[in-house]
């Protein structure tokens, strides 16, 4: 850190400079911090706008409706986190694979999966015990409940194929990506999992219960981001926020189809 000196050699205007070594982390990490919140805004933003569009121009039934969950997917996850996402990689230097991490998918690849999706299967377990302990209602997905197996089939198809692999290309992909680049590690799954826990913030619970649902979902959040940044393999997460997903549906759809 220097200070500068009036001409003649008196004291002059301070004027505190900040060494090189200083400036150029702080400014790479505000930048990433800047570029990750832009992406997560411009994503929410244009969701929310493509969802009243379709409610305006199209009649959406309620949540546990086909029409509900097409139209949810398509503005939040297609439109919302596809354009974005597409943006910042058309602007890239990197070929998007390479960035994303998006190497081979190998029977390692789905033992690392597995292992992710179980670990995330505990992370719901301990909160639906402190969920029964403190008398609260345990959360309920934001997409409803249907009385058709056929609904569950649909959302297990649109959630493998579709949800899943857009929410893991934003938040671990790019703005988990962005911020380890930037910050730090620590710092990229922290804040990617806070951003992952707001956008499920909509799921029904019992009256109290609010805190501790953010908190399981900031839990998933950070073991999918620990995962990608131990593998180094996008597809890791995906396989294992994929199990999850597709164990919770499929266990739906048994209970109403018996």
């Amino acid at each position: 850190m220097s200070q500068s000196r009036g001409p003649t050699g008196g004291a002059g205007p301070v004027v505190v400079r900040l060494p090189g070594s200083v400036l150029g982390p702080v400014t790479r990490g505000v930048v990433a911090l800047v570029v990750a919140l832009l992406l997560f805004g411009s994503a929410m933003a244009l969701s929310r706008g493509v969802a009243w569009l379709f409610a305006a121009v199209f009649e959406v039934g309620p949540p546990g409706t086909t029409s509900r969950l097409l139209v949810s997917t398509t503005a939040l996850q297609v439109l919302g986190f596809g354009v974005p996402s597409a943006a910042f990689l058309a602007a890239h230097r990197q070929r998007p694979r390479s960035y994303l991490r998006l190497t081979e998918c190998t029977q390692w690849t789905l033992f690392y999966g597995s292992a992710v999706g179980l670990a995330l299967m505990l992370v719901a377990v301990a909160a639906t015990v402190l969920f029964s302990l403190l008398g609260i209602a345990p959360a309920e997905s934001a997409v409803g409940r249907a009385r058709s197996p056929a609904f569950y089939l649909l959302l297990f198809a649109v959630s493998t194929l579709v949800a899943v692999p857009m929410e893991e290309l934003l938040f671990r992909g790019l703005i988990q990506r962005r911020l380890t680049d930037g910050i730090g590690p620590a710092v990229g799954i922290a804040v990617a999992s806070l951003l992952f826990a707001s956008i499920h913030s909509t799921v029904s619970v019992g009256a109290g219960g609010e805190v501790l649902t953010f908190g399981m979902f900031v839990g998933f959040g950070l073991v999918l981001g620990a995962a990608y940044r131990y593998t180094e393999n996008l597809f890791v997460p995906i396989v294992g926020h994929v199990i999850f997903n597709g164990v919770q549906i499929l266990l739906r759809a048994i209970e109403v189809a018996f």
